[in-house]
């Protein structure tokens, strides 16, 4: 009995490995199926592994799994939601430096940049490099340079991208891939563009012109479509119009930055009715958050340009705000970014002007309110002061009428002391007159009794002294 149960177990245990094993190898075809199908055709491969449970993997199946899928998805620009599944494969490859590593640094790398994490892509697209360039596999060193010149592209480092995207071509040219080395002057051109580089631009733009790839519809298009990029940094805007011209006769498919590059040509050229009409249309086209904002910036300047500069001024203060507000900045449209950084200044300088003016009239205002006053107490304190001058002036007239009158008195006054001074002059000198005759009278009379009494010997009586004091005074004439 016991032996029976053992022999039943094993035969069950060995159906089970039987079927697993059968399982493992199903999936492991299913896997080389979709990998030889990524090339080809992405869509069909990642249908197939669509079809697949994922989570009944494990191990190396579920790692590869995880790389296959990124592969076919990035191909078929069919955005992953996270990257649990590529994180996997990095982890399981990590330290093994072969292609499956590589490869899935490379897509972690890519699946980072499309999503915005700058920092984390160009770490991961730098091991990838640095592991792929001694490893001899050129072409994954080549796809690693390629999308760290879109990072720093869109970093608007435009030199770093520059020199990424020369390093891609030569790397892909190094590993016989023509047509991706073509494609990368798309991006040498771009980067061309946007560093000021306009006539090695040209120069790289007409060679791309006689390449043997001009002949691919897709390839000539976005040979023009950068010819337009660079009419619009030369202000060439004649030249735009026949550019989209000979786009849309090859079929090309609108979209709405191609329309809103319309618009600004036709803005610049004074053609306001046709830049409407451009912007009426981009408007019916899908747009990404950048063309949305590169739309208010156009909006905003038309107003402008037509004159009716209050639309314009509340058109680009509502498109610097919406700009702040998103996560567009950095954006696979540098003009967006340069001419929102522009629109913001300019909308908080001209907030900034009506401050200063405001501030201004308020202080001209309150200037002229103090000079008023100023003036008003001049004026007052100058009548008062006048008032007081023309009183002294009153007062010191009325003295001088005063002294003019007393002068004129004290003149009169003169006229008749000196009148009466003169008559008494004349009376002094004739009392003066009569003095004097009556003193020489006198002195002849004394001098003829003298002389008697000293011939009569009268003289001998009188005192001698007496007698000559007197001579002294009155001498006689004979003794003159």
């Amino acid at each position: 009995m016991k032996t029976l149960e053992f022999v039943i177990s094993a035969f069950i245990l060995l159906c089970v490995g039987l079927a697993a094993c059968g399982g493992d190898r199903d999936i492991e075809r299913q896997l080389d199926r979709a990998d030889a199908l990524i090339d080809s055709a992405p869509d069909a491969a990642l249908m197939l592994l669509d079809s697949m449970c994922a989570d009944s993997l494990g191990g190396g199946q579920r790692a590869r799994y995880g790389l296959l899928y990124t592969k076919a998805a990035t191909k078929n620009r069919t955005p992953v939601a996270d990257d649990s599944l590529i994180g996997m494969a990095v982890d399981y490859y990590a330290g093994r430096g072969d292609s499956l590593e590589i490869q899935s640094l490379f897509y972690q790398g890519y699946h980072y940049s499309n999503n915005g994490v700058a920092d984390s892509a160009l770490l991961l697209l730098s091991r990838a490099y640095e592991m792929a360039v001694p490893a001899h596999d050129l072409f994954y060193a080549a796809m690693s340079s390629r999308e760290m010149a879109a990072v720093y592209r869109r970093l608007f480092m435009i030199g770093e991208g520059l020199r990424w995207a020369r390093e891609a071509k030569q790397l892909f040219t190094e590993a016989e891939k023509p047509a991706h080395a073509a494609w990368m002057d798309h991006n040498i051109v771009n980067a061309m563009i946007f560093s000021g580089d306009f006539n090695g631009a040209k120069e790289l733009l007409d060679s791309m012109g006689h390449s043997d790839f001009y002949s691919d519809v897709a390839f000539r298009r976005h040979v023009m479509l950068n010819r337009v990029e660079l009419a619009l940094q030369l202000k060439s805007y004649h030249e735009i119009d026949s550019l989209y011209e000979a786009l849309a006769s090859d079929q090309y498919m609108f979209k709405a930055h191609d329309r809103l590059n319309q618009a600004k040509a036709a803005l610049a050229s004074g053609k306001y009715d046709d830049a409407d009409r451009y912007l009426s249309m981009a408007r019916q086209l899908d747009m990404s958050d950048a063309d949305s904002l590169f739309s208010g910036n156009i909006l905003s300047r038309l107003a402008a340009a037509q004159g009716d500069y209050k639309t314009a001024y509340e058109q680009s203060r509502v498109f610097a705000e919406d700009l702040i507000n998103s996560d567009v900045r950095l954006l696979s449209n540098p003009q967006t970014m340069l001419l929102t950084d522009n629109y913001k200044l300019k909308a908080e300088n001209h907030r900034l002007q009506v401050a200063r003016s405001r501030e201004l009239i308020i202080g001209l205002i309150v200037i002229c309110l103090l000079l008023g006053a100023l003036i008003v107490f001049l004026r007052k304190n100058y009548k008062s002061r006048l008032m007081r001058e023309r009183l002294e002036v009153e007062k010191l007239v009325a003295e001088s009428h005063t002294l003019h009158d007393d002068l004129t008195l004290s003149n009169h006054r003169y006229n008749e002391l000196s009148e009466e001074g003169q008559v008494m002059k004349r009376a002094m000198a004739d009392m003066e007159t009569e003095f004097a005759n009556k003193s020489a009278d006198c002195s002849a009379g004394i001098s003829i009794c003298l002389t008697a009494c000293v011939r009569y010997g009268i003289a001998t009586e009188i005192h001698p002294l007496a007698a000559i004091i007197f001579i002294r005074k009155s001498p006689p004439c004979w003794v003159k």
